[in-house]
């Protein structure tokens, strides 16, 4: 009898002990400034909440904070979006979630909590972004992100809350053509394509056809030869009508010393046309309007 007793005793207070375990359980000081910046007035997860609420009724996007992880769940009345459930697990320096196979807004619900945990280490997101897409598509391994394929389909995505978030190859990211054509870019046809090319301090917007197209390039810091490489190499690949021109002779870029400025690129000259505002803090940009 004294036995049994004893055994109950040992149970209880395990379960005290679990109980009182779980209650004391915390999230962290990296998962909740993540959750701070997610949540933050003028976010992106805040913005993508307000889209929802303006053009989709009946479906709401809420984020809360657990003691090991953010979830963020996606209740729908719509039959043009489903409902959904993303858990992103706090496991050590990483933040991981797992997305059923062709889960796009799952993947974009990634993007938008790494550019949160980004943001919280006081580090410009576009310009991390553009370090890991070059990183990708150099073939350079980088330890702040992962992306793996498990054997049942499923997409495993984890990426660092703890930094430092050091990009040490980030001057040497030079976009050329041989990257672009290894990333499946090809010379534009009739039909008219918008191409979004984020690339080290690079970011670039191409939009147009074989007809005409307009370059919005933005370098982080000042316009120097890292842009002028960079859109020769997209004019070079894209090839919109008047490319060659450019080509032959449009180097202003080169000496712009971070002013920003548009251009137009007629058949057989280029000229700078009126200065504009950079788009994005921190970034000096040019537009190039090239062919008709």
């Amino acid at each position: 009898m004294k036995k049994l007793t004893l055994r109950l005793a040992l149970v209880v207070m395990a379960l005290i002990l679990t109980v009182s375990w779980t209650a004391l359980a915390e999230p962290s000081d990296q998962l909740r400034a993540v959750y701070d910046a997610l949540t933050a007035e003028g976010s992106n997860f805040n913005q993508s909440r307000d889209m929802y609420a303006q053009y989709f009724e009946g479906v709401t996007l809420e984020a809360a904070l657990e003691d090991n992880g953010i979830t963020i769940t996606q209740t729908s009345e719509s039959e043009f979006v489903e409902s959904a459930v993303w858990q992103f697990v706090q496991e050590g320096d990483f933040l991981t979630v797992t997305l059923a196979p062709s889960d796009y807004m799952g993947v974009a619900m990634a993007q938008i909590v790494m550019n949160a945990a980004v943001s919280a280490q006081g580090v410009n997101t576009a310009l991390f972004n553009g370090y890991i897409s070059a990183a990708q598509m150099a073939g350079k391994e980088t330890e702040l992100v992962s992306y793996r394929q498990e054997e049942d389909g499923t997409v495993r995505i984890g990426f660092s809350v703890a930094g430092p978030y050091e990009m040490p190859d980030l001057d040497s990211f030079v976009l050329t053509e041989d990257v672009l054509k290894q990333n499946d870019y090809e010379p534009y046809g009739e039909t008219y394509l918008s191409r979004a090319i984020n690339f080290g301090k690079i970011s670039m917007v191409a939009n147009g056809n074989a007809d005409g197209a307009q370059f919005l390039v933005m370098e982080y810091g000042a316009l120097d030869d890292l842009a002028f490489q960079a859109v020769t190499s997209a004019v070079k690949v894209l090839q919109p009508k008047g490319w060659e021109a450019f080509i032959a002779g449009y180097t202003e870029l080169k000496d712009a010393e971070g002013e920003g400025y548009s251009a137009v690129v007629n058949a057989d000259e280029a000229a700078v046309k009126e200065i504009i505002e950079a788009p994005l803090e921190g970034y000096s940009c040019a537009i190039f309007t090239i062919g008709e």
